[in-house]
Formats: structure tokens, sequence, C-alpha cells
């Protein structure tokens, strides 16, 4: 079946394929009951397909297995689509679960059953485990609607879910990704609550101070059981954030420079360094929404926010690494279910 896609130009949340030809991404719309669906886009043959959720729920977040032939990605209540979604998170979020179907939409199972606002999964590259975010809290006002992150783990043979490591308590944390070993994470989180301490009514000093002394840095490596929290990565910039990997271990993130300001940077294992400007912002400025590096390192994507979060005009950029061109990826206008 094939339907018309989103007006409204919101895409987020991009991932690579591991063959480097395919995106999956998110595509939100007020037309779709179910928020925000799966879509895949082939960089190859400019076709784009979507992932149909059964009635009631909705599906985001995906990311490849390092195989290709799998998906896993969350599912949660899709709750009523006439309400606005935050006066639902109570019943929504926390029965949000992790789930895998193979890339054609078959064999798809739920694979937790806790309770608990999950985000963000990951496989391993061994494709045994699965590291995700989950909040311990649903908050009832402020710029999030959770707090109180941390990073957890799912044997997919056992079973079993635990923390992949020490209770730190991050106030938000983004897609966390599995280093080449397996035993390590590449971790995208903010403010710690572990690392700050201190008495709640001196939470907002202790915070400036934490920000001041790493450069407001929000990457960080951790060590499967590591009990306490090490210092973040590549301080010596200004607001590091949205890290990822290749294939190699070369990282890749966005930070800033006393001298060149804000751009893309990659910190080879080599010890090179290599950086690339952002991609044209124009005069009403953007907001980053996810990012994503091909696992061969030549290409890397990220979803652009044009001026207000609020007007949906969220694009998908491509940069090609090799001589640091950026390029708008033109989605077509129909889009094919996948899963029949």
């Amino acid at each position: 079946m094939e339907i018309s896609a989103a007006e409204t130009n919101d895409n987020r949340d991009p991932r690579f394929s591991p063959d480097g030809k395919s995106l999956i991404f998110d595509r939100c719309s007020p037309d779709y009951p179910d928020w925000c669906r799966i879509h895949v886009y082939n960089l190859e043959t400019g076709t784009l397909g979507y992932y149909l959720p059964p009635p009631g729920q909705s599906w985001a977040q995906a990311y490849f297995s390092d195989a290709g032939d799998k998906v896993v990605f969350v599912t949660r209540p899709a709750g009523d689509h006439t309400k606005e979604i935050f006066s639902q998170r109570n019943e929504i979020f926390p029965k949000s679960q992790i789930a895998i179907m193979s890339l054609d939409g078959s064999n798809m199972r739920v694979v937790t059953n806790t309770v608990g606002y999950k985000g963000m999964p990951a496989f391993s590259h061994s494709g045994k485990k699965v590291v995700f975010a989950q909040a311990e809290k649903i908050r009832d006002s402020g710029k999030t609607v959770a707090a109180h992150w941390d990073l957890w783990e799912l044997d997919l043979e056992t079973g079993v879910v635990g923390l992949f490591a020490g209770h730190f308590q991050f106030y938000q944390l983004g897609l966390s990704t599995y280093f080449p070993d397996d035993q390590r994470v590449l971790v995208n989180g903010g403010s710690p609550k572990s690392q700050i301490g201190g008495a709640p009514e001196e939470f907002s000093s202790r915070l400036n101070e934490y920000s001041r002394r790493y450069n407001s840095s929000g990457i960080f490596m951790v060590r499967r059981g590591q009990s306490e929290l090490e210092p973040p990565l590549f301080t010596s910039f200004s607001y590091a954030r949205e890290a990822r990997l290749d294939s190699q271990g070369n990282f890749f993130f966005i930070a800033t420079g006393a001298k060149e300001g804000t751009r893309i940077r990659r910190s080879g294992r080599d010890g090179r360094q290599f950086s690339w400007s952002l991609p044209p912002l124009g005069k009403e400025g953007g907001t980053f929404l996810g990012t994503a590096v091909a696992h061969d390192g030549l290409r890397f994507v990220m979803s652009v926010a044009y001026g207000d979060i609020a007007a949906k005009n969220i694009k998908l950029m491509l940069l090609d690494t090799t001589n640091g061109l950026w390029g708008s990826i033109s989605l077509p206008h129909q889009a094919k279910q996948i899963n029949r």
C-alpha cells in the first residue's frame, strides 16, 4: 500500500544501515494516528518505505543490527490522538517497551516487559545485547517529559534486563552506542545527578559549577558494571554533544571551539583531528534533532529543525566527509508500507 508522505517536514533521529545505503528515521505528522512512524529511505534508489504499527501502538527510534537483518525500536501506546501528548504522559510513556523485528517487518516481538519510560535502543555489535535509556521519573512540569535517566541493557539470549552501569541519573539521555569491543558504551547525556550531588537547594549552583569545570560536555565513556561515572570527554571544546562512532572506533561529534566556532568534529583513534562546517542554517538558525555517521565514516547525517521547532521544518542534511559538502535529502512524496 502506498500513502502520501507527511506534508509537514518533520524527520528526526536518523541512523545509517550497516552498508550505508539506507537511512532509518522517524517521520512525525498530525495526520498519523500513531504520531510518528519509522521510515526507511534508500539513498541509492530514492525509494521511501515505512512500517505500519498495529492499531493503538506507536513505533519509533529504530536502529539497525550490524548484520542489517533486524531492527530494534521502541513501541508504546499511541494514546488519544485528539489530546496533547504531554497530558497523557503518565498513561503512555511508562508503558513503553523495546521490540525487535526483521528488516521486512516480520517476526516482530516485544523483548522487554518492565515499567519505565524507555528510549533510544541500540544493538551490540554481536547482536546479543541491546542498550537503551530509561527514565526513573515522569515530570509534572519543565522542559522535558522525564528525568533521572540511566543506561539499561537487555541480554537477548537470557531475557535479563538490568542497569548497564551505575545509577547516574542523567537529566536527559540520548542515543548511546557500543564501542567495537561491546564492553563499553559511548553515552550522550546531560547533567548527571550522581556527579553533581549536593542538597536539592544547592543543585542549581552545583550544576553551574559542574558545567564550567567540564565546558558543558555531554559525552561520556562508560564500561559495563562501572559504578562511578568518570569525567566527560572532549572538555577542551565547549558543549560537546551528539557523539557517534564509526566501525573503526573514531569519534564524530558536535562541539564549539574558541576560534572556529561550532563544527562537526572527528577525533581519530590515530590522534588525527578533522572538522567540518555545520550545514547552512540561514538567518533563522537551527536545532539539531539527531545525527548519525556511516560505518565507514564517509558520510554524516543530521536532522535539522530550521527556525522554530514548532514549525516542523525539520530536514535531513547529508555531509560527504571526503569533501566537506552538505546536501539536503529530498524525500519522495509517496512511501510504501514495508510490513504487509
